[in-house]
């Protein structure tokens, strides 16, 4: 379309074209408002719907809201703004943060006092925005005191959601066989009391560098007596990798409260680890049956074995269970052998994340008593036949959202009836499918004589992998092909071989292992949104698989093939000076 017919149409139809951009194609709204003065005034509320400030230290800060305020003022656009994030890597001191740090990094300290003043540009900023909505407070640590008042009067309506969350009071260096009541601070109280206070997510290393921090141990405790309507907690814990074996913990002795709880928190979300204590100590003090999603990124048999007999979820929509073990007690068995009963002892639910070992029970499991509600799907682990897939469709009609892994056999006719397959799904949205590109190895791996790089081996290899935006569109026209009303596709290349662990004794396994991650990259595939492109498809890939990527070449000097050479040159003559750009996929079979 002409510049000079978008200036001729309404404003209510340039902010319409906007709001498809903003949901289909977030980065072509930019591009939209420099088309012309018009489409500039109707793509405003949508470039700064949402501001983002960066933060590397805290004079920085001041740098940042003069930049925005800069760009807000001149178009009034402050109105505009319905939610703020604030990330970054501040600390109000050494003794408190240093288990983010190496030990031996060095770390500026800075005084109590300056540390709350120089967040006050960010409360004055924060003043003149009278939409604001929501506010991500992402920096470690506690809110300052500072940003209380703003957060409790101006903005009381203003939802506040906190990541790597963190009590002061609650990170202390106990004796052992310590039982003295911690007392948490007034500072901390006012905190976990804000009355808009909606998402905490926490992420605590334990460690012998710094004090223990027992926020995760007493969060639910405090919540139930302080801030019971907060309603997504996002729990993680973990040891220091550094020396593990050396940390000595300390139980987490309780809490001294100065009032009686409020009553159960009214979660909406939990995520935790899924360990014993951990879950236990969310269903003393929160509403679990009232609890819409849950996710468990470490359960083990015992956690789920018990669950299974006792638990209520009969509000549940969400399941997420990630990292499964087969601890706990050992007459429950291995954890892979729980889920089915686990998913079986559950309402229908909407929607299904797994990650590990699938088996034949956990799939008929989530198709026969989840099958008629379930509108999510992501099985990453679970590579998937035509004929599965075909039992999927059946079973699961109303299925919109799927991930699975699917096996990659050069292109051939088997592949092509997976892509194939999927398009007959009636009601599909969008697919994240992970390409198991690994080829079959016949001989012992250990035994230098059985295996070796040989050019077919090698060819394989290289072909299966070769995946570009040609046959990234390809494989999404496929799978769009049939009934579906697929939007997106996310490809992902995986099992891509390490070359480093095959002990057949060549001297540059290192090498050929290097270039062949090369090959390694995410796809995002979808209709142009164009509208001189329509009915063509737009893959790209993804900036972050682009960024890791250059980052690996970089740092693994990728410059030679080794052994994979001969067989690269038998697919791909050399037309350049550098091999990375002489390779092409290889079509799909028709």
């Amino acid at each position: 379309m002409a510049r000079a017919s978008l200036e001729k149409l309404p404003m209510e139809v340039l902010q319409s074209i906007t709001n498809i951009l903003d949901a289909s194609h977030r980065r072509s709204v930019a591009s939209f408002s420099l088309v012309n003065r018009r489409c500039r005034l109707a793509a405003t509320c949508a470039l700064f719907r949402t501001l983002s400030i960066r933060i590397e230290n805290l004079e920085s800060l001041a740098a940042a809201i003069e930049q925005w305020t800069a760009t807000l003022q001149p178009s009034d656009s402050f109105r505009h703004v319905r939610t703020l994030k604030v990330r970054g890597d501040v600390y109000a001191d050494w003794e408190s943060h240093s288990r983010d740090q190496a030990p031996d990094k060095e770390v500026a300290v800075t005084p109590p006092f300056k540390y709350e003043d120089a967040w006050l540009p960010l409360v004055r900023f924060m003043e003149v925005l009278p939409s604001l909505k929501d506010m991500h407070f992402q920096c470690h640590g506690s809110l300052p005191s500072a940003l209380l008042p703003v957060l409790s009067y101006k903005h009381r309506s203003c939802r506040l959601h906190l990541s790597n969350f963190s009590l002061d009071s609650l990170r202390v260096r106990l004796p052992k066989g310590c039982t003295s009541l911690i007392e948490p601070s007034a500072h901390d109280l006012a905190i976990v009391s804000l009355p808009n206070l909606r998402t905490i997510a926490t992420d605590t290393v334990w460690d012998n560098i710094a004090p223990t921090d027992y926020t995760p141990n007493a969060l639910a405790e405090m919540l139930a007596h302080y801030c019971p309507w907060v309603e997504d907690i996002d729990i993680i814990s973990r040891r220091s990798e550094s020396e593990p074996s050396a940390f000595d913990y300390v139980h987490f002795p309780g809490l001294k409260h100065a009032q009686e709880a409020k009553g159960k928190v009214n979660l909406s979300s939990l995520s935790v680890g899924g360990g014993w204590s951990e879950l236990n100590s969310w269903d003393t003090h929160a509403n679990l049956p009232a609890l819409h999603t849950l996710r468990l990124k470490n359960a083990d048999a015992g956690l789920l074995g018990y669950e299974t007999s006792y638990g209520n979820y009969s509000s549940l929509k969400v399941l997420e269970l990630g990292n499964c073990q087969g601890g706990g007690l050992d007459y429950l068995g291995n954890v892979v052998n729980i889920i089915p009963e686990f998913l079986e002892s559950l309402v229908p639910l909407e929607e299904i994340a797994i990650t590990g070992e699938i088996r034949k029970e956990t799939l008929d499991a989530v198709m026969v008593h989840h099958g008629a509600s379930l509108r999510r799907l992501a099985l990453p682990a679970a590579s998937l036949s035509v004929s599965q897939l075909s039992e999927l469709n059946a079973k699961i009609p109303g299925l919109e959202h799927l991930h699975i892994t699917l096996r990659r056999t050069g292109g051939d006719a088997d592949e092509v009836a997976l892509y194939d397959t999927l398009a007959t799904f009636p009601h599909l949205q969008s697919l994240v499918v992970e390409l198991d590109c690994s080829i079959d190895i016949t001989g012992d791996l250990g035994d230098t004589n059985s295996f070796s790089y040989d050019d077919g081996f090698m060819r394989q290899t290289l072909v299966n992998r070769a995946i570009d935006a040609t046959l990234a569109a390809s494989i999404f026209r496929r799978m769009a092909s049939g009934s579906a009303p697929l939007r997106s596709v996310e490809l992902k290349v995986k099992n891509v071989a390490d070359f480093n662990m095959l002990s057949d004794g060549a001297s540059n396994a290192q090498e050929i292992g290097n270039a062949i991650t090369h090959f390694t990259r995410k796809w995002m595939c979808g209709w142009d949104v164009r509208d001189d492109r329509q009915g063509k498809v737009a893959a790209e890939e993804c900036d972050e698989s682009k960024r890791g990527r250059l980052l690996d070449e970089e740092k693994n000097e990728v410059r030679r093939l080794g052994a994979a050479e001969g067989a690269f040159r038998q697919l791909w003559p050399e037309t350049s000076g550098d091999w990375r750009d002489d390779w092409k996929s290889f079509p799909l079979q028709e």
